[in-house]
């Protein structure tokens, strides 16, 4: 079986380090911990003050949070559970005013006090967001509903279209926010920008509008995918998967004719650049388990050559050769991770204290 190894030394020095991050630019922190579905016993088990505030697209996540957790925060609420995340959630970001609604009429019928709402706007990502023409409206009808406490606008870029920030984008947002404070009569406190792809700009300046940093890439990987780079001050190490080797066989690679081959199991037709004699291990563990786009050998001599659903292939022609029942290691990215905590055919092992 695979394992999954979490470094929680290394994730703790991470969150040391975002924490610092958001403190030293008077921004408050929003750890987003989907990834490890927010789970209780690993979020106690980190046990940093960077987890009071917690993030999560599940109210069912949200709602088994430790204690400890003072603000529980819902990134997708829905219509079909809307009395889910009333009852469980402090707050929520929100694009939809019929979602709002519902929550309100939610919130109401359990006498809770008015759930806070940070409305999502249209930032040039394309997933998420009210378009700005539209805020003005959205944002003073969701004032006046019951149920409803309207505290900010959120932002988000990266994530579907790989849109990064820049200095003027960011302005655009901090003037689209005074001209809907404007427009609505509602005075929103500030606006909440996410994910890790506004590391950089942050480090170099932003608009006094923007007032919270939601991230969880940065903080668990190390790493700022929508731009492609490591994050020179975090550890890419939190986690590694370790997959069992099936076989080892020294197979001949050949150039194949055009005729001789069609589609692999995903669609694709597959060309092989290093020909000849190669030695060849093959992996339990496949792109259902993790994809080996977020999959990185520690063995820099050897390189991974393919999967199917179930399997993975790595040329180990310059490395040691694998022994057959041991395992090879890989630094483990957010799919492959984020994949292996939904795997029942995989085990999950803590390491609090790194051995040199």
């Amino acid at each position: 079986m695979a394992e999954l190894l979490f470094h929680v030394g290394k994730l703790r020095k991470n969150l040391d380090t975002v924490q610092a991050f958001a403190k030293a630019r008077n921004l408050d922190l929003l750890l987003v911990t989907k990834v490890i579905q927010s789970r209780p016993d690993l979020l106690t088990l980190i046990n940093h003050s960077a987890l009071s505030r917690i993030a999560d697209l599940h109210a069912v996540n949200l709602a088994r949070l430790p204690q400890a957790v003072t603000e529980r925060v819902h990134l997708r609420p829905k219509v079909s559970n809307a009395l889910e995340t009333a009852r469980h959630c402090d707050r929520v970001f929100l694009s939809d005013t019929r979602v709002a609604e519902a929550l309100g009429q939610a919130r109401e019928s359990l006498s809770l006090p008015a759930l806070r709402v940070s409305v999502m706007v249209e930032a040039g990502d394309l997933r998420d967001g009210v378009p700005w023409d539209d805020l003005p409206t959205v944002v003073k009808h969701l004032a006046s509903l019951k149920g409803i406490a309207v505290e900010g606008l959120g932002a988000n870029l990266g994530c579907l279209s790989g849109i990064i920030p820049t200095s003027e984008s960011m302005e655009r947002c901090a003037a689209g926010l005074r001209r809907v404070r404007k427009l609505s009569g509602v005075q929103l406190p500030g606006l909440s920008v996410g994910g890790t792809v506004y590391w950089e700009n942050l480090r170099q300046g932003f608009p006094t509008e923007f007032t919270e940093f939601r991230l969880g890439e940065a903080a668990f990987f190390g790493f700022n995918t929508s731009k492609g780079v490591p994050i020179m001050e975090l550890d890419e190490g939190v986690f590694t998967l370790d997959l069992e080797v099936l076989e080892v066989w020294k197979k001949t690679v050949g150039e194949i004719a055009p005729g001789e081959v069609g589609l692999n199991a995903f669609g694709q037709r597959m060309h092989s650049t290093l020909t000849g004699l190669r030695q060849r291990a093959v992996l339990d563990g496949g792109e259902n388990l993790a994809p080996m786009s977020a999959l990185r050998p520690m063995d820099a001599k050897s390189f991974l050559v393919g999967q199917t659903h179930e399997y993975t292939v790595l040329d180990c022609t310059d490395a040691a050769v694998p022994a057959v029942g041991g395992r090879l290691s890989f630094q483990a990215g957010y799919e492959a991770v984020a994949r292996s905590f939904l795997s029942p055919f995989l085990q999950l092992r803590v390491i609090e204290q790194e051995t040199i």
